[in-house]
């Protein structure tokens, strides 16, 4: 999407926010697949930095709602003190009054202020930085317990509800459009063998056991800011999927994300497996920031959410790929089928190594309990 912007459109795009100061420079930044983000930097007093980002309409096609869900997340976060050192983020208002503007093609836009001396990792290069990784999410989570996640609109209905993907894929199949069911059998047989064990996590839902809270919903690494200096965790970001959700979706996606020996495309399957000391810092990061405010059913049910959340990830994949490619961004030919076998390779681990990743959570849990 960006390199269809012009320096002129940006900049006429940066000054409809209150950002203080002189234009100086807007320039792409960051990683992110999803939103196009730029740095702006401006210059008045010293040198300011904020973050400037159009919302996807591809991923999110009622930016409204995403706004209203971003705002009440930042506002009520802002009312808690997050700590030395920590911080959420903040909306930059346009000129106008609002948080987002609307260019002549109907793009929003939005800006936040730019979280200084920070740094993001898009793997979990140690146990420390998965530690922290976890920390963040689990006081995400902590500190929004008492929100009414009522409030918030499902803004990517069903994106966690295994059964719901799980039947996206059989359609997928049954139409085979390209004809590349034939390609993937294996696959698609892997997936419907375990189809009995899909509903676990809704059905908790449903008995009440697993309540509705406020969930990130993409809790990859990257999406935590670290100092710099201490390697602390700094700020939770990518605020777009926040919505009413399970805490086991988070936790499951930071277990899938984090704790992988390799990458989500991996071809050379014998690389992948679950890392025990990231998956142990995992745990207890998240764990002692958020654990003893678990149900019973949510402790009990952790590790049996990365399994989840890793089997749900491949059906989104293999379902892409039957479908011809068209919501996954793919870089070569059959990559969605590769990223479907990397996460049904992850998935094999997880249950070989089911029996060592639960001791390790009630070990977590239990120092826990024992520390307050």
């Amino acid at each position: 999407m960006s390199n269809t912007i012009s320096q002129n459109a940006l900049f006429d795009v940066a000054a409809r926010f209150q950002i203080g100061g002189t234009l100086d420079r807007v320039e792409p930044f960051g990683s992110g697949h999803i939103n196009d983000t730029f740095l702006v930097q401006s210059v008045g007093e010293g040198v300011q930095l904020s973050v400037l980002q159009r919302i996807n309409p591809m991923v999110f096609p009622d930016a409204a709602k995403v706004m209203r869900n971003v705002r009440l997340i930042t506002e009520s976060l802002s009312n808690v003190p997050m700590g030395e050192g920590r911080e959420c983020l903040r909306l930059i208002p346009t000129t106008s009054g609002g948080y987002s503007f609307e260019d002549a093609d109907g793009a929003t836009w939005r800006m936040y202020h730019f979280v200084e001396s920070s740094v993001s990792h898009d793997t979990a290069a140690s146990p420390s930085v998965a530690r922290e990784a976890a920390r963040a999410f689990g006081v995400f989570q902590r500190t929004l317990m008492d929100f009414d996640a009522g409030q918030l609109v499902e803004t990517l209905p069903d994106f966690h509800n295994t059964p719901a993907r799980y039947r996206q894929l059989l359609d997928a199949a049954q139409r085979n459009p390209l004809g590349r069911l034939a390609q993937c059998l294996d696959e698609f047989n892997f997936i419907r063998a375990r189809s009995e064990s899909l509903d676990c996590l809704v059905r908790l839902q449903e008995k009440g056991a697993a309540p509705v809270r406020v969930t990130h919903n993409d809790t990859k690494i990257n999406n935590v800011l670290l100092d710099m200096v201490t390697g602390a965790w700094k700020c939770v970001i990518d605020l777009d999927t926040v919505m009413p959700g399970l805490s086991l979706y988070d936790f499951g996606d930071l277990v899938r994300t984090a704790t992988a020996t390799a990458p989500e495309d991996e071809t050379d399957l014998t690389k992948m497996d679950v890392d025990l000391s990231l998956f142990e810092a995992v745990a207890m990061g998240y764990v002692e920031e958020v654990g003893v405010r678990l149900t019973p059913a949510e402790q009990e049910y952790l590790v049996e959410s990365g399994r989840i959340i890793t089997l749900e990830t491949a059906m989104r994949f293999l379902g892409d790929y039957l479908n011809g490619d068209v919501y996954f961004r793919v870089h070569r030919p059959n990559h969605n089928l590769e990223r479907c076998r990397a996460q049904l390779a992850l998935v094999e681990r997880i249950e070989e190594r089911r029996g060592e990743l639960q001791r390790i959570v009630e070990s977590a849990l239990h120092d826990s309990r024992r520390s307050r």
